[in-house]
């Protein structure tokens, strides 16, 4: 994320010179000046109205469904480029299309407006269609041109101009395999400009090119269910969204429509109608937030129909399952403040924990314990409680014990949380319990206290999920006695959790405290520990660099075309395609293909017969599957329609539903790398990583064939970063590099605090580049584009880089964290004098794991795509 750039300039100051024009002669020449700039003025609007003859602008009010991304303005389209003198740069040419036959200038013209389109860049793309429509109408590409200027137009936010260029493409190729998808178009223009019945009518005539048949059906049917909405028709609304509830579509756009089916009913005084929609929601959500609110929603929906027991038990489930959502304390909220009688003395207690009203919180705690007062020890436990009732007390106990914590009784907490431990080992309460008595030991300096507790963690309750930081909690404290004394615990953490992400760390900071003791022996080989680390993190690069012994960390060797060539050439990216892909398979059938089935019974005496799978056949089948999946069908259709939020969300469910099938997962992240679903198509292929390594856990990423590593850290975007990064003058790798931390290549990425697109811009930020670019007609929601994303994300990084004499980490870090930080960081500590050091002292947490992060990922990008 970037912090806001002001903008900068100079200013000249007007003055008189010495070498002045007599006044005689300035009548004369000021008489050629005008008539100079009278021609040259005239020669501007006239080639302006010929380029941009279709730049004027529309006034068009969408209606009140969901807005589109904010339409170019008509400013941005005359927006000169920025002088290549300002920035010391010589200016690159746009995309250059694939190489067509000599002399077809209208394919390579309309092939240049395709690429502009899936830049984001629709003005330049809606430019080059209308230069083929004006000057070769006759030719082959008049066709896709037209259609393409229309989807141009949609994109810039010109409705009007879109549905009339596919009512044009209609009228003019009414057999067109496209027909389905202007359709499609046509409703959603009519939904941007309002107009309901036309929507509707529109995705009437999409579904009605194969009934029952279409892919976007379900989609269909919600546009449909969404204009009757509007126009206040909602029984016909109702029956729409019936349809999408039992259509083939996401789950997400199914419990949508259920949603909006049960709130209809409840607020129609149907409540027990409502409620039946409520339950087929929680046949399907899975997020526990989003789930906890339907619950909420049934539970009200059965108090209104008079069903007060099926609200109650609702209730309790909603406080029991989903306590900890916020739906789930926001009930215990309101019927705390409430007192309502559904709550024991274990909620009120959590409650007030939360609310860190201490005394309420003793005070109900102990009654649940059955306490007489706070000075009384836990009276024995009753007979006979079921093993989640006996979980709930120790859970009560952990509670109150947390609560002496809280009020700095520190010896009360501790004699709490030690009973309770005796008491109740086997409680999943117990694991938390060790880890509070090794803090606090930690915090009251006992550290042999605080090793022993963190052991007996790890001992007693190894598959606990803060065992493994135990065990890297053992080896902190012990490398505090010295190197030797850590070794077995860095080794035990090894051996224990081959798959460690803590495990890198242990060994490289082991290799450093002996490098301090001039070990070299055992520095080295505690280095060479952490660099074959599963997991390619910080600590495993620099171990890997350290082993160099001459590497500046500050100063990574950039790629070139030398170095790199499928960096800088995409063709020769593509060449090494087959090659990369036959070794990858060969991987994974090696592992991911059960050797043989037995065709033996116990019931007969037959001889074992056992088939081997046919390795081509099985890849095959998978590629079989996913081409005939309906969802990924959709996905392609959503795609060429240019509805890539409701692409993203086919590919998450695809995803999700073959996650633990090595061969669909390879197939489906090279399709979804194909289809530009980047962000998934990584997930798929970390994925199939983590499924080998659940087998083999030693087994790292570097070892491993080269198209997993790419697919892992790919190439999105290519020739677009090429063009800003050569423009800007830094390596092309460390842009990428940026982009997969802020966005993980997602164009519609949005964080929590506003930053967007693949470079996560902040609006402001963005104002301030867009006015340095001299662009005036930059909107926020135009940081969605790739183009602009990019072009902006190199500019601000670019300056960072000139800000910290081109050191990649403190541009990188100033970035995520602001200038003014970088300067007080590396006033603490300099990266050139000790760059771990540097490092360690951001106190910013995110920016120091920002930092960590890219500085692994830069390195794994010039390793993997290095000649």
């Amino acid at each position: 994320m970037a912090e806001l750039l002001d903008k900068t300039g100079e200013v000249k100051e007007a003055g008189s010179s010495a070498n002045s024009t007599p006044p005689s002669k300035r009548p004369f020449k000021l008489l050629l000046a005008l008539v100079a700039l009278a021609a040259v003025v005239a020669l501007l609007v006239l080639g302006v109205y010929l380029f941009f003859v279709d730049t004027a602008p529309h006034s068009v009010s969408p209606g009140p469904g969901t807005p589109p991304r904010s339409p170019v303005g008509a400013a941005e389209e005359l927006n000169p480029r920025p002088d290549p003198a300002d920035f010391g740069y010589q200016a690159e040419p746009g995309p250059t299309p694939s190489p067509l036959p000599a002399g077809n200038e209208p394919a390579r013209l309309r092939a240049l407006a395709d690429e502009y389109l899936a830049q984001g860049r629709p003005v330049e793309a809606a430019a080059e269609y209308r230069l083929v429509l004006d000057k070769y109408a006759s030719s082959p590409e008049a066709r896709p041109a037209l259609y393409g200027l229309a989807r141009a137009s949609y994109g810039r936010g010109r409705y009007t101009e879109a549905a009339d260029s596919f009512k044009k493409y209609l009228g003019a190729y009414s057999n067109d395999p496209l027909r389905a998808n202007c359709f499609y178009y046509l409703g959603l223009t009519a939904t941007q400009l309002g107009f309901w019945d036309e929507s509707v009518l529109y995705f009437q005539r999409y579904q009605s090119e194969r009934p029952g048949a279409m892919p976007l059906d379900g989609y269909a049917w919600f546009e449909i269910g969404e204009a009757y909405t509007n126009s206040l028709k909602l029984s016909q609304a109702m029956e729409a969204y019936k349809k999408v509830a039992s259509s083939q579509a996401t789950n997400l756009l199914r419990v949508t429509a259920m949603e909006k089916l049960g709130d209809y009913y409840v607020k129609e005084n149907n409540p027990a109608e409502g409620a039946v929609w409520y339950a087929k929601i929680l046949e399907i959500a899975r997020v526990p937030d989003y789930r906890a609110g339907v619950v909420a929603k049934q539970a009200r929906a059965y108090d209104a129909a008079k069903q007060s027991d099926r609200a109650t038990a609702l209730t309790r489930q909603l406080l029991s399952d989903y306590l900890e959502t916020s739906t789930g304390f926001s009930t215990l909220r309101t019927l705390f403040n409430a007192n309502s009688p559904l709550l024991d003395d274990y909620l009120r207690g959590y409650f007030s924990l939360q609310a860190e009203d201490w005394t309420g919180a003793l005070a109900s705690f102990d009654r649940f314990l059955g306490r007489p007062d706070d000075k009384a020890a836990q009276p024995p436990t009753p007979p006979g409680l079921t093993p989640e009732a006996q979980n709930r007390l120790a859970r009560a106990w952990f509670y109150l014990a947390t609560v002496y914590a809280g009020k700095g009784d520190l010896d009360r907490a501790g004699a709490e949380y030690r009973d309770l431990l005796a008491r109740f080992p086997q409680s999943p309460a117990a694991p938390d319990v060790l880890a509070k008595l090794a803090g606090q030991a930690e915090k009251a300096a006992k550290p042999d206290d605080a090793m022993t507790l963190w052991s007996q963690l790890v001992e007693r309750y190894p598959t606990n999920p803060q065992a493994e930081d135990a065990a890297f909690n053992q080896f902190r404290l012990a490398l505090a006695k010295g190197p030797e004394a850590a070794l077995p615990y860095a080794e035990a953490l090894a051996r224990r959790f081959p798959g460690s992400d803590r495990r890198a760390e242990a060994f490289y900071n082991l290799g450093k405290a002996f490098q301090a003791k001039s070990d070299t022996p055992n520095a080295r080989a505690a280095l060479q520990k952490a660099s074959e680390a599963p997991l390619t993190d910080f600590y495993a690069v620099r171990a890997t660099e350290r082993l160099r012994d001459a590497y500046d960390p500050n100063k990574p060797p950039r790629s070139t075309p030398t170095t790199h060539p499928t960096v800088y050439d995409p063709k020769a990216f593509a060449a090494d395609f087959e090659r990369d892909r036959a070794a990858l398979e060969k991987w994974l059938v090696g592992w991911a293909i059960p050797t043989g089935t037995s065709t033996s019974t116990a019931a007969t005496a037959s001889p074992t017969i056992t088939t081997t799978p046919d390795p081509a056949k099985q890849l095959e089948a998978a590629r079989t599957r996913l081409r005939d999946d309906p969802a990924f069908k959709r996905l392609v259709a959503l795609r060429e329609l240019g509805q890539d939020n409701e692409a993203d969300r086919e590919s998450r469910e695809l995803y999700d539903r073959l996650n633990d099938k090595p061969l669909d997962l390879y197939v489906l992240s090279l399709a979804l790398s194909e289809h530009s679903e980047y962000y998934y198509s990584v997930t798929a292929a970390q994925r199939l990583l983590n499924l080998y390594q659940l087998k083999n856990p030693q087994a790292g990423l570097r070892q491993l064939p080269l198209l997993l590593q790419k697919l892992i850290y790919p190439l999105p975007f290519q020739t677009m970063v090429l063009e800003q990064t050569r423009r800007q003058d830094f390596d092309p790798l460390l842009l990428v590099a940026l982009m997969k931390q802020e966005s993980a290549f997602d164009p519609e990425a949005t964080s929590s605090v506003g930053a967007r697109g693949l470079s996560q811009v902040m609006p402001d930020t963005g104002k301030g580049i867009a006015a340095n670019l001299d662009k005036p007609g930059f909107k926020p929601d135009d940081l969605y584009r790739p183009y602009t994303a990019i072009e902006f994300g190199a500019y601000y990084l670019a300056a960072r880089l000139k800000d910290f004499e081109g050191n990649p980490y403190e541009a990188l870090s100033a970035y995520n964290g602001g200038a003014g930080n970088v300067y007080r960081w590396s006033k603490a500590a300099s990266p050139s004098q000790n760059f771990d050091k540097w490092v360690d002292n951001i106190d910013y947490p995110e920016t120091r794991k920002y930092v960590r992060i890219i500085y692994a990922s830069y390195y794994m990008y010039r390793q993997i795509y290095g000649s």
